[in-house]
């Protein structure tokens, strides 16, 4: 088991990118919460999978709820790095095409 992490890398106007390493799952979402609330606006936000080694149906809904902010506003969420293994999760749960992932 990996310890979560998550920061945010860069922000750069209306663009923020936040860096994800270890098991996103329950325990997690607080933590990745507390950073997407750091950011001012997140109309165009990247995140980048590199580190993350696991994601259950608790991070999916952050990633949702970070998506419909965005949309909210205008944005969109990216998915950046995203390995074979996490993506077939994303593809399984209908999420590959909605959260841009490349």
């Amino acid at each position: 088991m990996r310890v979560f992490d998550a920061r945010v890398a860069a922000t750069s106007g209306l663009r923020s990118r936040i860096v994800l390493a270890g098991e996103f799952d329950g325990a997690a979402v607080a933590t990745f919460d507390g950073v997407v609330k750091q950011l001012d606006v997140h109309d165009y936000v990247t995140v980048d999978f590199a580190g993350v080694t696991f994601i259950d149906s608790a991070g999916l809904r952050a990633l949702i709820r970070l998506q419909q902010g965005a949309e909210a506003v205008g944005g969109t969420v990216r998915l950046a790095n995203v390995d074979e293994h996490i993506r077939r999760v994303l593809t399984v749960a209908g999420l590959d095409e909605t959260l841009n992932v490349f």
